[in-house]
């Protein structure tokens, strides 16, 4: 049969890059010691328009597999290390178990303490 017929057709999901940063963005929040999640974006790009979670996070990869950069403030008196291992299992469980695709690597950058 030709093209058009559904049954022929091996059928893809997409999931956008938007929805990705938002799942990491709310997965880092969560973690105990994370003040905030701090801008990727160069200033003066930062008032554009689009999706706020995407200014967050960078997202690098393939189809199948993930490599995501997010910076975060940490709350006084946080240790860094526990906190950025914790972000990073929280950011990859939460990616892999919603859209199946693998994270190869989470990669934080701490920019500073939160303070209020």
């Amino acid at each position: 049969m030709g093209n058009n017929d559904p049954g022929e057709r091996s059928g893809g999901l997409i999931i956008s890059k938007e929805v990705l940063a938002a799942i990491a963005v709310t997965a880092a929040k969560d973690v105990e010691g994370v003040g905030c999640v701090v801008p990727c974006l160069p200033e003066f790009l930062r008032f554009l328009p689009g999706n706020a979670a995407a200014r967050f996070v960078r997202i690098a990869g393939g189809d199948t597999e993930l490599i995501i950069d997010i910076i975060i403030k940490l709350k006084t008196g946080a240790k860094i290390a526990p906190v950025c291992t914790k972000v990073q299992n929280a950011v990859k469980s939460s990616l892999q178990n919603m859209t199946g695709k693998t994270v190869n690597k989470v990669n934080i950058t701490i920019a500073g303490v939160y303070n209020k």
